[in-house]
């Protein structure tokens, strides 16, 4: 069982294969042979081996060995220049993780990809290095070509390797020792090693002395390779877009100036922007070798001040009722009251109306429900069909070749850049459609022709519903005065 994680290795001759035969022994311990695992090995896998004798009166035995060594890189993708980390854990009975303790050393060294970048710890660098305390790390050659790196962790003695190997095989420490020296020998020939254009089994010369080891591998390419892979191709692909309110005096606009409610975009002034800051969401096109541009949910918040200007209605003279259960304790509960409230509502419906109502009394609903209409309109009727018409916010426009940077931070600031301009052109285009299809309140006689028209149909989209919500309450208060 395991097979393919490992091979039986003898010390003393250097003999290694999955069967070792004819071979001496110590008082029945085999003190000489250790188990070296491969980068196939994973946390939890396991490898059964099987001792026989030449006595046919010794039953066999078989131990199992637990790799309770894990390796994890992280990140596991890194570009030229960039660093990741080499963190050895060790496997808990339940399957657990912990850190090893502070004082523990270990040894790594590159098993591949040596061109790519060194090993570095707190006092020491290169292909292999020993008796290293942790942290330690993979920094990878800010030149590297696109590679993956092995390397292979090593627990040196002295945390005790039988805590981490569940079975009997022990290195004899002497042994143990020779293969030490050997081992650090390559940290001083690597270099020598690697110019002379020799290539061996392992960038470093030799092996790891150490019984317990692990593997893993690091990946360097560039920004693209740490990016997830794309799942779509992004051309004429657009954000949605919806609009946030805020009072009136944001930004310094005071905007409730004789007018029941406002609804004025807060168009980009003075570095104050339209929309609230985008999340960017990158990812790797490997086929056209882009970093494509995308924005979080696909979704862009603009900024607009929205209200029912409740002061200017209160100056006019009314009453504001908030809601229709204030139809009781506000209004007056007779009849004369009642009815002339339920007359003087239909005056409401004109939203440009001369008439002044005889009842003081106005639902604050209307001016609401008239600027949710407006908010509702400014993007389905406005920023929709610019966004439609133009591709000012093609996320395609803002893709970046994956060779232009070697570092994700310049990506995100070279769209954003380019984002923000864009954007502009587009605020520019929906004003300028926003003035052909709405008009303007104090344009030209055209213009104001179109202004008042939308006055008038974003009001009769809401009116007549919230009217007849409060007559039909006013008529149960009716029904319920005294006879």
């Amino acid at each position: 069982m395991g097979y393919d994680f490992g091979n039986l290795v003898n010390n003393t001759t250097s003999d290694s294969g999955q069967v070792l035969n004819d071979l001496p022994h110590n008082y029945g311990c085999l003190d000489q042979i250790i188990l070296r695992t491969n980068d196939q090995i994973q946390a939890d896998s396991e490898i059964k081996i099987r001792v026989s004798t030449s006595d046919p009166s010794i039953e066999p035995i078989e131990m199992t060995f637990t790799n309770l060594l894990v390796v994890n890189i992280v990140p596991e993708t890194i570009a030229p220049g960039d660093t990741a980390q080499i963190i050895p854990k060790l496997k808990n009975p339940d399957g657990s993780l912990s850190d090893f303790p502070i004082e523990q050393t270990f040894e790594i060294g590159m098993l591949d990809g040596c061109a790519l970048g060194m090993i570095k710890t707190a006092t020491d660098s290169g292909v292999y290095v020993d008796a290293a305390l942790q942290p330690f790390y993979f920094i990878a050659d800010t030149g590297a070509v696109e590679g993956t790196v092995k390397l292979r962790v090593g627990v040196i003695e002295g945390m005790s390797s039988s805590s981490l190997l569940n079975n009997n095989f022990k290195s004899r420490k002497s042994e143990n020792q020779i293969k030490k020296s050997s081992a650090s020998d390559n940290r001083r020939e690597a270099k020598s090693f690697i110019d002379g254009g020799v290539i061996g089994e392992y960038c470093f010369l030799g092996d790891l002395y150490s019984v317990v080891t692990g593997d893993a591998n690091v990946v360097v390419g560039n920004v693209c390779a740490t990016l997830p892979k794309c799942t779509e191709n992004n051309a004429g692909k657009k954000p949605n877009i919806e609009i946030m309110d805020f009072p009136d005096g944001t930004d310094g606009k005071n905007k409730c100036n004789n007018v029941s409610g406002i609804t004025y975009m807060l168009w980009s002034e003075n570095e104050k922007k339209l929309f609230l800051p985008i999340e960017i969401e990158n990812c790797c096109d490997e086929n056209a070798n882009v970093i494509q541009f995308g924005i979080k949910n696909d979704l862009m918040t603009l900024r607009a001040i929205v209200t029912a200007c409740e002061d200017v209605i209160v100056d006019q003279g009314y009453t504001i009722l908030y809601n229709t259960t204030e139809l009781k304790t506000k209004v007056p509960q007779n009849l004369r009251a009642l009815l002339q409230l339920y007359s003087d509502l239909d005056i409401f419906l004109d939203y440009f109306t001369n008439e002044n109502p005889s009842s003081p009394f106005y639902p604050i609903e209307l001016a609401w429900e008239h600027e949710f209409q407006h908010k509702r309109n400014y993007v389905n009727e406005i920023f929709n069909v610019v966004n439609k018409d133009f591709d000012y916010l093609d996320y395609s426009k803002l893709d970046v070749t994956c060779n232009k940077y070697s570092e994700l931070n310049d990506v995100v600031n070279e769209m954003k850049s380019n984002f923000e301009k864009r954007f502009s052109y587009f605020e520019k285009e929906s004003i300028k459609f926003q003035f052909k299809v709405w008009g303007k309140k104090d344009g030209t006689p055209k213009e104001i022709e179109n202004y008042r028209k939308n006055e008038i149909n974003t009001h009769n989209a809401i009116a007549k519903k919230v009217i007849d919500k409060y007559k039909t309450e006013i008529k149960k208060l009716i029904l319920s005065l005294p006879k």
